[in-house]
């Protein structure tokens, strides 16, 4: 059996000067890694497990030559793509999916310190669309092996708590094209994330510190 190695590097987005954990959470960060990520799977022919897929690749700008163009990737944000652009070229997308806060801690607040904490359960889903159902099936399999496989690297580098990739969904007809099929990729992650509040940074919670604990009779004015 001959022995394949499938490579990662460190996504752009997590490159900055600021890492992303010490950034606010947000889905556009995670979205940026995930386009990221893929485009890395399918920079290099030697990055891809299945042999009926080393034809496949991503480059940023279309081809024109027509006989290459049905095996280049347009990899994007969902919000951002339009399928009419894509013509013959099979597509993976990144689209954003609900986040939830939850509580860790009693007001949210550490008994001890000034740090706050909450968590934010997040998902996202990678859309693999294509025009054959085997096709989809292929790609799709293999984004999902390697967003799996490398998952405790993403996790690490993203500083997230969790980070699962469940399954695919079964092939469907595309709702704006019914000639092509897309197979759903589901990924949820776990954020814990904290803040500190100073009070005296801010005139507004100054006020509201202060004018609760004065008279009712008593007005303030806290100068610009």
């Amino acid at each position: 059996m001959a022995n394949n190695t499938t490579e990662i590097g460190k996504p752009e987005s997590t490159q900055s000067e600021t890492p992303l954990c010490a950034q606010f959470p947000n889905r556009l960060a995670i979205t940026g890694v995930l386009i990221d990520t893929v485009r890395q799977l399918f920079s290099s022919a030697s990055n891809l497990l299945h042999p009926q897929l080393k034809e496949f690749y991503w480059a940023a700008e279309p081809t024109k030559d027509p006989l290459k163009a049905p095996y280049q990737l347009v990899i994007e944000d969902k919000f951002a793509f339009n399928i009419n652009d894509a013509g013959i070229r099979p597509a993976i997308l990144i689209k954003s999916g609900n986040w939830q806060e939850a509580k860790m801690l009693l007001g949210d607040k550490a008994v001890s310190s000034s740090d706050y904490y909450k968590r934010i359960a997040g998902t996202h889903s990678i859309l693999v669309v294509a025009k054959t159902i085997s096709q989809a099936e292929l790609l799709a399999r293999e984004v999902h092996g390697y967003l799996s496989q490398f998952g405790p690297l993403l996790r690490e580098w993203m500083n997230l708590y969790r980070w699962e990739v469940s399954g695919l969904s079964e092939p469907q007809k595309l709702e704006e094209h019914q000639e092509n099929i897309v197979i759903t990729i589901p990924l949820s992650y776990e954020i814990i994330y904290a803040w500190e509040l100073e009070s005296e940074t801010s005139r507004l919670l100054r006020q509201i510190i202060i004018s609760a604990i004065m008279p009712n009779n008593t007005e303030i004015q806290l100068g610009a």
